[in-house]
């Protein structure tokens, strides 16, 4: 993260509760596209927040999925998002990634998806599990396959999308302690 900031011009001090704001997915076609060297440093910051995403911070994976799908042709309106993005990260440099093991051995999902929400028509899903405290074992956020003809079928999509991880953590942790792991699924549809 250190190397993040530093790496990150002026314009990007500063800091922000949350690591983007609610029109994150809404592109406009109006908007000048960045320079070269501009466009260069957008890609080096978000392919490290890429990494960092994968790695230590789960947090910003939803704000990174959608600015990897940006790099080609990004915008000054994408590299508003960044700036977002990378003032999130000042404020919460040392905020721990916290994981804690229930005694019930529960494994808690949740899966969530949004309709429709980039250029494509194409929704978005993210998913994430805890084992009682603390989330970041496993999460992912990403843009599904197929287009959905409604937010029901995005939110069943998601869960097709992400309930093959959920079943091999199950059966690994399962076969690991010896004892079934039961896999609960919180889903708001």
């Amino acid at each position: 993260i250190a190397t993040m900031l530093h790496d990150a011009p002026d314009e990007m001090k500063g800091t922000l509760k949350v690591p983007a704001a609610s029109h994150l997915f809404k592109t406009r076609d109006d908007i000048v596209p960045l320079k070269s060297e501009k466009k260069d440093m957008f890609v080096h910051l978000v392919m490290q927040g890429l990494y960092l995403s994968q790695r230590a911070h789960p947090d910003i994976r939803t704000t990174i999925s959608f600015l990897t799908t940006r790099l080609q042709n990004p915008t000054e309106d994408d590299y508003k998002k960044l700036t977002k993005m990378m003032q999130y990260l000042r404020l919460t440099m040392f905020l721990p990634l916290v994981l804690q093991v229930a005694d019930d051995g529960v494994l808690l999902w949740w899966v969530d998806a949004s309709y429709a929400v980039h250029p494509s028509t194409r929704g978005h899903t993210g998913g994430t599990f805890t084992l009682g405290h603390g989330s970041g074992v496993y999460s992912t956020s990403n843009k599904p396959k197929l287009i959905s003809r409604s937010s029901t079928e995005s939110e069943m999509i998601g869960v097709f999308d992400v309930l093959p991880q959920i079943l091999w953590t199950q059966h690994f942790l399962t076969h690991q302690r010896n004892e079934t792991v039961t896999a609960v699924l919180k889903q708001d549809n």
